[in-house]
């Protein structure tokens, strides 16, 4: 498999990730919708673990930003794809701070998230003292299911 960017720096930009076979021609493809340039790393981060394929994508606006993965053994559409949210940030309305750490294994992805919740104050911003929220995501039926969907929800990470 490989990867190449599809746009202008800049940009809104695609990834598009094509399968090669053993006699060198194409055998599959999509497109993978990444934001500008938080995602300039996504090619680069495209890598094997183990059985699966990684993709970096982010997003992002006023007071906002996350990162998660594409993690998948064979091609398909994006939309098919669900994506494991990594990190977040929000710096209003209800702020969060959301950090994590990720191993992956042949039938699971565990990732140890790290919350801090914030409170705004006038003008000022106080961030409260964090929790720890692990949640392992096994590989069922070419999709990822998390373990714990409710505690996942509560992160508010999408």
């Amino acid at each position: 498999m490989a990867a190449k960017l599809i746009g202008q720096k800049d940009s809104l930009e695609h990834i598009a990730v094509m399968e090669i076979d053993s006699a060198g021609k194409l055998s599959s493809y999509t497109l993978y919708y990444v934001e500008d340039q938080w995602c300039e790393d996504a090619v680069r981060s495209f890598q094997k673990v183990g059985k699966f394929f990684m993709l970096t994508g982010c997003g992002h606006g006023s007071g906002y930003g996350t990162e998660y993965r594409y993690i998948f053994d064979h091609i398909v559409p994006e939309e098919q794809l669900p994506a494991i949210y990594l990190s977040s940030f929000v710096g209003c309305g209800s702020p969060h701070d959301i950090s994590s750490t990720m191993q992956v294994t042949d039938t699971a992805v565990i990732v140890d998230y790290f919350v801090k919740k914030g409170q705004i104050s006038g003008d000022s911003l106080r961030w409260g003292a964090g929790k720890n929220v692990d949640i392992t995501y096994t590989w069922k039926h070419s999709s990822w299911q998390a373990s714990d969907s409710t505690a996942l929800a509560d992160l508010e990470m999408e």
